[in-house]
């Protein structure tokens, strides 16, 4: 049995979890309150406005989507695959679902 996602409400957490005004929120995604308080609404979203909201609040939200068994796969195959930073030589691994912070690079791997 699948699990219905709220993605507004989850997003709604986590703005109040970083203690961000709504306005603030707003500023960070380019639009309006009015819209933020559209998107607490919403049990769905479209993909783009999910990545800037990630971005914004420096969370992947996209996570919410995976099954258990999902990231309990990703997290076993990725951790053992530990990358070379090309910034500082240090073997890293860009995979951990718990480091939650979406990068502009992709990583090299």
């Amino acid at each position: 049995m699948e699990t219905k996602i709220h993605i507004g409400q989850i997003i709604r957490t986590a703005v109040k979890n970083r203690k961000i005004t709504v306005t603030e929120f707003a500023r960070r995604i380019n639009c309006t309150t009015r819209n933020v308080y559209k998107i607490f609404d919403k049990e769905s979203i479209d993909t783009g406005l999910l990545e800037k909201i990630s971005r914004a609040l420096n969370q992947n939200f996209f996570v919410h989507y995976l099954n258990k068994e999902d990231v309990e796969t990703l997290c076993k195959e990725r951790s053992s695959s530990p990358v070379l930073s090309a910034e500082t030589g240090v073997k890293t691994n860009p995979y951990k679902l718990q480091e939650t912070m979406l990068s502009n690079e992709r990583p090299r791997v």
